[in-house]
């Protein structure tokens, strides 16, 4: 599969697939999720993410989203977390990092002992952040203000705007088809709702799949609610057994991770995570991972613009 190999314009800046791969690792995805969302393969991703580091003269990909803000060509997710402040050693931790410092470098930088002790150091920032790695955590500093762009300010934060159905997005059907899939309804129910036949219903799912950049109907959903093309209902009555671990386990079915990425992620075995997935459904009241999606979104518990896990 072939990248794309249009340039943004300026003779030194990445091209508009460097550009997608450079966001995708600033929200902490691995080179196979990157694959996945970007429709590529591996090898494809690993090429880009190589011409990439040539380009912006880097050698790892913390260091990477670094310089994308400082560029100006990664923007804040919206809304912004609250601002955190420590008095602790952990802020010039997080700017070493940033420029791609190694462990070691920085334990000697720091004076804070050996290279393991940076990494226990690194491990307490990443929980402190809800970070994934190296790279979600510099983008997760610029979003709580612990890190800036030239002038001593953080980059602006770009709104999700509601996008209108047409030429350059969603066509109509494919969006009543999400809807309805939305809302716990198979392709079977929203073809005859619809009036079309199954298969039809089913490929205008593939198209939009394809024309958002969704992994699955759960990522579907979510894109929906953060484009503004799924508006999310009122609920009377949150569950009173809604747990942190459900609010957890229910951004990664909204990211689109498979079970077995999900159980990397949690720790578990991915058989754990279907057992885990089953109890979330039924304290939704839902019986899939769409559905379990949106209710995510109209109990707050997801949020357009918001954490991805």
């Amino acid at each position: 599969m072939n990248a794309v190999t249009a340039r943004v314009p300026g003779s030194s800046t990445p091209t508009v697939r460097e550009m997608e791969v450079l966001q995708h690792i600033s929200d902490g995805f691995t080179t196979e999720e990157i694959g996945a969302a970007l429709y590529l393969t591996e090898n494809s991703v690993r090429t880009l993410t190589k011409n990439l580091f040539r380009r912006l003269g880097v050698r790892e990909r913390a260091h990477a989203v670094n310089v994308g803000f400082q560029r100006g060509w990664l923007v804040l997710n919206f809304p912004l977390p609250e601002p955190i402040t420590w008095l602790s050693i952990e802020p010039q931790l997080l700017r070493l990092i940033a420029r791609g410092w190694t462990y070691s470098r920085i334990g000697t930088h720091l004076q804070v002992g050996d290279e393991e002790q940076v990494k226990h150091r690194t491990r307490s920032l990443f929980g402190e952040l809800r970070a994934r790695n190296r790279a979600h955590a510099v983008r997760k500093g610029y979003e709580h203000g612990m890190l800036a762009a030239p002038g001593g300010t953080a980059p602006q934060p770009s709104p999700v705007k509601p996008t209108r159905p047409g030429a350059s997005g969603p066509r109509k059907r494919e969006l009543q088809v999400l809807d309805l899939t939305s809302r716990g309804h198979s392709y079977e129910r929203a073809a005859e709702i619809l009036g079309i036949s199954p298969s039809t219903a089913s490929s205008h799912g593939r198209r939009l799949f394809k024309r958002i950049g969704a992994r699955d109907g759960s990522h579907a959903v979510r894109l929906g609610f953060e484009r503004g093309w799924l508006i999310p209902e009122p609920v009377e009555e949150f569950p009173a057994d809604l747990v942190e671990k459900d609010a957890l386990l229910l951004g990664y079915m909204s990211a689109g991770l498979t079970n077995v990425q999900i159980a990397r992620r949690l720790g578990l075995t991915p058989s754990s995570v279907v057992r885990r997935a089953s109890i979330l459904y039924m304290k939704l009241g839902v019986e899939d991972r769409r559905h379990a999606v949106r209710r995510g979104f109209e109990l707050k518990v997801l949020r357009p613009g918001g954490d991805r896990g």
